[in-house]
């Protein structure tokens, strides 16, 4: 491995949105609200880490990507195997340029994931929600 390893951060979106329905429409590093999804993009973006997002509607985002607001959530095998085939394609090309992957989602978004695991995975958890997010929010010294 490189001495300044290459990482992708692999988020899942938020329940919290800017909106919910087609009229609202920003990049989707705006779209999701939620604690942990902004805490994990503030790490990224001080860490210079790259980072895309597992969504329940779209499969998988660039933070950049402009996306309409939604109310889906995965919950339950259908759906994974419905967003499952576009989070691989979009997915498989871009890990071949990193050295780490960061997977910070619920145990759902995780296994949309299952098929494309290798040792560079690492599945950061906790005891539940709100762990989660003090573990990246100490992971870094700013606010």
């Amino acid at each position: 491995m490189s001495k300044n390893p290459k990482v992708l951060v692999i988020v899942g979106c938020s329940k919290r949105k800017l909106g919910y329905d087609s009229s609202v429409r920003a990049p989707a590093k705006d779209m999701y609200r939620g604690r942990l999804f902004r805490l994990v993009r503030k790490y990224c973006e001080y860490m210079g880490f790259d980072y895309v997002i597992v969504s329940g509607k779209y499969g998988l985002v660039y933070p950049d990507e402009i996306i309409e607001g939604y109310d889906v959530v995965l919950k339950n095998e259908n759906d994974i195997r419905r967003i499952q085939p576009i989070v691989e394609e979009k997915l498989q090309p871009l890990l071949k340029k990193y050295d780490k992957i960061i997977v910070v989602t619920g145990k759902m978004y995780r296994k949309v994931l299952k098929n494309l695991w290798d040792e560079r995975f690492i599945i950061i958890r906790g005891r539940g929600y709100a762990d989660i997010c003090n573990t990246i929010k100490h992971a870094f010294p700013i606010d």
